[in-house]
């Protein structure tokens, strides 16, 4: 919900030209771009990553052809 509302105050200081939203504080503006990046990555696609390898990778490489409880396994998604 953080990463959503920081993209959201991004695209409302590029919605038109000389917004502003952040009243011209350029600085104010790069810590929002930067949090919502830090956030995007760590907490959503980092997360993504790590759980298509662990439910998908893991089992074929163990030799398995599924993990030992696959419905439990589908509401990791």
């Amino acid at each position: 919900m953080s990463g959503s509302a920081l993209a959201t105050m991004v695209r409302l200081e590029l919605a038109y030209p000389g917004s502003t939203f952040f009243k011209g504080d350029s600085l104010r503006y790069l810590q929002v771009i930067t949090a919502h990046g830090l956030i995007m990555v760590f907490f959503v696609v980092v997360p993504i990553v790590f759980g298509s390898f662990a439910n998908f990778f893991i089992p074929y490489h163990v030799g398995s052809k599924d993990v030992a409880f696959p419905r439990l396994n589908s509401i990791g998604f």
